[in-house]
């Protein structure tokens, strides 16, 4: 990898594309290298996870996070009451912050993306535990929400271009 190098990324969202990114900016003293599997994690271990919980009802949340709907893994079951509060400054602040949560040694910043008509989606910034650094949160939420904005921007234009086709628009 270096800068000018082009790889080739698959995509599903918000509709199937492949696209070629380009490297540039690296930086080789900061190498770092991540070892596991992929997984999925439930929504409040994640950053974008919180961001999506955060756009529902605290009935809602409260429904999705029943004694009912995780029985079998009570362990696994967030306190409720804590997760609304959680969910209450991720709507004030705008954005999550997740520490160790989804996997040690992991942390990531997360905002929404909102665009009417497309299903709410959150871009996120994951980051060794050890480069997790508050002092730098203002400066990661602002180049979050630069992209944000692109985003938006890019998924209004498809969904006006679809509506005027005549096709359903992704939510339809």
């Amino acid at each position: 990898v270096a800068v000018g190098s082009r790889f080739r990324q698959t995509r599903s969202v918000p509709r199937p594309a492949v696209e070629m990114l380009e490297v540039t900016r690296l930086e080789p003293h900061r190498r770092i290298e991540i070892v596991g599997d992929l997984a999925s994690f439930p929504a409040h271990l994640t950053s974008g996870g919180l961001v999506l919980l955060s756009q529902l009802s605290d009935d809602v949340v409260a429904d999705l996070y029943s004694d009912e709907r995780w029985a079998g893994r009570p362990e696994q079951r967030p306190d409720v009451v804590e997760l609304q509060r959680e969910l209450a400054r991720v709507r004030r602040v705008g954005a999550a912050v997740q520490r160790n949560r989804s996997e040690t040694g992991v942390s990531a910043v997360g905002v929404p993306v909102e665009v009417p008509g497309v299903t709410p989606s959150a871009v996120t910034i994951a980051m060794p535990t050890l480069r997790y650094d508050p002092t730098e949160l203002q400066s990661w939420l602002r180049e979050l929400r630069i992209t944000v904005a692109d985003v938006r921007e890019a998924l209004a234009r498809e969904v006006s271009a679809m509506r005027l086709a005549g096709a359903p628009a992704p939510d339809a």
